[in-house]
């Protein structure tokens, strides 16, 4: 069996267990007391991949479009997905590797942005010996959780690259301070994280050597075209509560807006150091290299790509709710 198939239907299982488990929870999906301006949220913490909402939390973006919003923090891709078909959140934050296998297997999603292009690195200590993607067969390389984006994400990129995933130990570290803990301590060899993750390593001491990234072409045609991040929300929830979808999405467009203007280079490069947990030196450096990675509108052939990496080919493009919070 192919084992990048192997690891999207390990990413399919691992979405649809959770939402199992929490659509046993009951969750009315309509804000949790009636209200549809109030939103719960769902986060993955600690990440530049939340960075927007960090920002618009901070900025009160979302206050200025009335909108009352808690974030309810997950450890995992799959479990941000679960808790959101399930009702406990109504909105989250989503990936290629979560939203799509969900979708394929018959849940009903509405797509928002901001989008991320590709933002993961493939990255490995310098005691292990690894310099280049061929070394890592027989070795440990950590990703937040089995048979998410991270794991699918390192696959693909090897098999383009002729080599063989399969003989590649996976370990589930969890977020960015636990997956760059793993590294540090020795229990993985490498590990698929993101930039803000690199620098976490090397802020501890630990020396690394990037064996792909996006941001120089070693990645394939998954750095170029890959989405790391995107919102979600059930389309029933969207049916229900269009006006509060469209305010959450005019907030994430503000937001966008202030992240791009230099003048406001200070105040977001404070909010990354904050909510990564790194010195400002580094944060700026993954400001620098990540600032431009962010926009609001999606072209229906970079969907179809991703599509095509989640092994959901037939997950259309109706899904994205187009041209949301921009009138």
């Amino acid at each position: 069996m192919n084992p990048f198939k192997r690891a999207l239907t390990g990413a399919a299982a691992s979405v649809l267990a959770v939402t199992v488990l929490a659509a046993c929870g009951g969750g009315s999906g309509d804000g949790g007391d009636g209200d549809s301006r109030k939103i719960s949220l769902g986060v993955f913490p600690n990440s530049i991949l939340s960075l927007p909402t960090a920002v618009a939390m901070g900025e009160d973006f979302f206050g200025e479009e009335g909108l009352e919003v808690e974030r309810v923090d997950a450890k995992t891709g799959p479990e941000l997905i679960a808790g959101m078909i399930g009702g406990t959140t109504q909105i989250a934050g989503a990936s290629t590797g979560t939203a799509f296998p969900a979708m394929k297997e018959g849940q009903d999603l509405k797509i928002l942005p901001p989008f991320q292009g590709e933002t993961k690195l493939v990255i490995a200590t310098e005691k292990s010996g690894i310099t280049e993607l061929a070394d890592l067969e027989g070795k440990t390389l950590a990703v937040p959780a089995r048979g998410g984006d991270a794991e699918t994400y390192v696959v693909q990129i090897m098999e383009e690259k002729g080599l063989d995933p399969s003989k590649i130990t996976f370990l589930a570290a969890g977020g960015p301070p636990t997956l760059a803990a793993a590294m540090a301590n020795g229990k993985a060899d490498a590990a698929v994280g993101t930039t803000s993750s690199a620098e976490l390593l090397e802020e501890t001491g630990t020396e690394i050597e990037v064996l792909a990234s996006p941001h120089d072409d070693t990645a394939g045609d998954r750095g170029e075209q890959g989405l790391s991040a995107f919102y979600a929300t059930t389309a029933d929830y969207y049916e229900k509560n269009a006006d509060t979808v469209d305010s959450f999405c005019r907030a994430m467009v503000h937001t966008m807006e202030f992240m791009a203007d230099e003048a406001n280079k200070d105040t977001v490069v404070d909010y990354l150091a904050e909510w990564v947990g790194l010195s400002p030196e580094a944060a700026e450096r993954v400001y620098e290299l990540e600032r431009d990675g962010w926009f609001t509108e999606l072209e229906e052939s970079r969907w179809q790509a991703n599509a095509g990496y989640a092994g959901a080919p037939d997950v259309g493009f109706d899904h994205v709710v187009t041209g949301c919070g921009q009138n």
